[in-house]
């Protein structure tokens, strides 16, 4: 057995553990070892039936990351009941658990930036106030859209270059 088999699936869904009789101990916070489950007599019994099941003879689970409300876990199901998981297999995983955990975490992290840039703008773009980010350069990068109804002024206007100037200092 080899993680890069050919015969490794890749399915990049969600499944619920419960029912097959796990030990949910390597999918507790802080547990980060690969665990092989595998299609054999001595094997939790709802393990045995869901490695059938998918027509799989054995499973390498890596966790990768714990964050609230759950466990993301790489796994790979192998079909080949020749091909056993050994050691090599094992320091494999655990070398790959890192790099996954880190690309895993950028994702949900990038998620959850994106949900709180939604939430703040929809606050910032409800208040009855103008708010606007400049960069150092006070090159602008964003304006509120209230700007329209509390000023008259379109975003474009306000972010010219030299509006500040020509509307401040114009004669009335």
């Amino acid at each position: 057995g080899d993680l890069d088999h050919p015969e490794v699936q890749a399915a990049g869904e969600a499944i619920s553990i419960g029912g097959y009789g796990l030990d949910l101990a390597p999918y507790s916070p802080g547990h980060n070892e690969p665990v092989v489950y595998r299609d054999a007599p001595d094997e939790i019994p709802g393990v045995r039936e869901f490695l059938r099941r998918i027509g799989a003879h054995s499973e390498l689970t890596i966790p990768v990351f714990d964050r609230p409300g759950g466990k993301w876990v790489l796994e790979a199901f192998f079909r080949d009941p020749a091909l056993r998981l050994g050691e090599r297999e094992l320091a494999t995983a655990s070398r790959l658990a890192p790099l996954a955990a880190a690309a895993v975490s950028r994702d949900a992290l990038l998620q959850d930036l994106r949900q709180t840039e939604a939430r703040l703008r929809s606050v910032v773009e409800q208040i009855p106030a103008i708010t606007y980010v400049d960069d150092v350069d006070r090159t602008p990068v964003y304006t509120s859209p209230q700007i329209r109804s509390l000023l008259g002024y379109t975003v474009g206007e306000w972010q010219r270059p030299g509006f500040w100037k020509a509307s401040c200092w114009a004669s009335p």
